[in-house]
């Protein structure tokens, strides 16, 4: 077949391609399951997803301080949609070195209550979710594995 007639059936489907579509309008946000809603009202979660990650903190009126940070996110029911929630978050963490298997006890304990968790939540395009600082030592200091689990207590329901 000569060139210019397969350019002339290959224009001709692309045509036939660009009208067969027709004028529908196309949204992101329908095909992306996690997507929140845009309400405000707090739901009830049944699960937390969190990211951590190593940090420092920099103040001009004390020494860098190593800590972690941050982003979780309270999922609700099958479709794990993150949602505003209400109540206090509590976080456990183990410093691993030399622990017992048999040791349950955390070495350190950081609440948030619900007034100050608020101040702690944003709205982003992937959904509502908390950021937070849990602050260790100064900078400097021996290297440590550490292990943190996270726990929400609902004003209303059961704990996640």
């Amino acid at each position: 077949m000569p060139s210019s007639a397969r350019r002339f059936y290959g224009l001709l489907l692309l045509n036939w391609l660009v009208l067969a579509t027709g004028c529908s309008q196309f949204s992101m946000s329908r095909r992306i399951p996690w997507r929140s809603d845009t309400s405000d009202s707090p739901r009830q979660a049944s699960r937390i997803l969190a990211t951590w990650a190593d940090a420092v903190s920099h103040n001009p009126t004390r020494p860098p301080q190593r800590g972690v940070g941050g982003r979780l996110m309270l999922l609700e029911g099958e479709n794990n949609k993150p949602v505003k929630v209400q109540g206090d978050l509590v976080v456990y963490a183990f410093d691993e070195e030399g622990r017992s298997p048999s040791d349950a006890k955390p070495d350190r304990k950081y609440v948030f209550p619900a007034e100050m968790l608020e101040k702690h939540y944003s709205n982003s395009k992937i959904g509502h979710s908390y950021s937070v600082w849990l602050p260790w030592d100064e900078v400097g200091g021996p290297k440590k594995e550490i292990s943190l689990i996270a726990r929400l207590v609902p004003k209303e329901g059961a704990p996640v």
